[in-house]
């Protein structure tokens, strides 16, 4: 899946991807040993998922980018130097890529 989002693809909810997401919001889960008989479950219908997938992508994307620019220059062990990534340039590349500043890539609906 990660050659599938390095082109600007995404995970939908019949893609095949697999996808598991928890949540706090289900109440009433047997607590007591054993099996139990059934429980309630509420979970968001899968076709509207895309819009998640969506979200996650996007904030993943925007922090490792966050987290790229921040970064300083750096000389480590053995004298091997980590060079800061330049902004200026990187919003050139990422223009040249159609990435403009400010806009996402979200799915048309």
């Amino acid at each position: 899946s990660l050659g599938i989002a390095l082109t600007g693809g995404v995970g939908d909810h019949l893609s095949g991807d697999l996808v598991i997401s928890f949540a706090t919001g289900n109440t009433g889960l047997a607590s007591e040993p054993g099996p139990p008989e059934g429980v309630l479950l509420r979970m968001y219908p899968s076709e509207r998922m895309n819009g998640l997938f969506d979200a996650v992508v996007e904030a993943t994307q925007e922090a490792i980018v966050n987290a790229l620019l921040a970064a300083r220059t750096m000389t480590g062990r053995d004298g091997i130097t980590a060079h800061r990534l330049d902004q200026e340039l990187l919003r050139g590349i990422m223009a040249e890529a159609g990435h403009e500043a400010g806009t996402t890539r979200a799915r048309e609906t």
